[in-house]
């Protein structure tokens, strides 16, 4: 299921009781606004591990006595953007038949810095160590493989950030509620602000800009 987002947050204006007449829209400003405040939100709940669609398992190739790989955009392991945290791992032994997946297991800072001999190396990696780091993170395989197999990164599958309004939102089956309830208590119920939407209101001064229904105008009003 998707949907856009001046569509999520219509909604959300709707549950909030800031719409009062059917068929009002947005406008482009307000829309804009949205997106932006949708992008914030998004990377407010990646960071918490909400809202994710799935745990994705995603197999990068293992290059022989290469020890460390980058990981994000253009990087060694490409994807759009680097994971806040890798939920598991495995070592894929390709030069087998069956080829079977061992899983491989992380390791704390401390634990890092006590293994003495990062440059050691094996037939694959028994243990992993993940610095995340902006714009692209690093992945440490100790020992350093001498085969070249594949790695199986298990990585929440987050919201995406929207470049436009029209962009669509994908992966929210299930949670289009809890966004609009967000999308609420974030942006459409800010403090000291509560609006109403009413065709030709007078005497009250503007919160957003005015939308457009059936080419007659209404106003975004606040009470102060």
């Amino acid at each position: 299921m998707s949907l856009t987002i001046d569509e999520l947050f219509y909604g959300a204006y709707r549950d909030a009781g800031l719409i009062l007449v059917e068929g009002v829209t947005l406008n482009p400003d307000q829309k804009e606004e949205c997106r932006r405040t949708y992008n914030r939100m998004a990377d407010a709940w990646g960071l918490d591990g909400l809202l994710c669609s799935h745990v994705a398992r995603t197999l990068f190739d293992i290059v022989p006595s290469k020890g460390v790989y980058s990981m994000g955009p253009a990087a060694d392991w490409d994807m759009p953007k680097y994971p806040v945290r890798v939920e598991r791992a495995s070592v894929i032994l390709t030069n087998e038949s069956p080829q079977p997946e061992l899983p491989i297991f992380p390791l704390s800072l401390e634990e890092f810095q006590d293994w003495r001999l990062k440059d050691q190396t094996n037939n694959w990696p028994r243990r992993y160590y993940y610095e995340p780091s902006f714009p692209l993170a690093n992945f440490w395989l100790l020992y350093v493989p001498a085969d070249g197999n594949k790695i199986a990164l298990y990585l929440e599958d987050k919201l995406i950030q929207l470049a436009a309004v029209g962009d669509q939102l994908l992966g929210v089956q299930g949670r289009i509620r809890k966004m609009r309830s967000q999308a609420i208590s974030r942006f459409v119920l800010r403090p000291a602000r509560r609006a109403v939407i009413s065709r030709g209101h007078q005497g009250t001064r503007p919160l957003v800009a005015g939308v457009a229904q059936d080419g007659e105008s209404s106003t975004v009003a606040a009470e102060q």
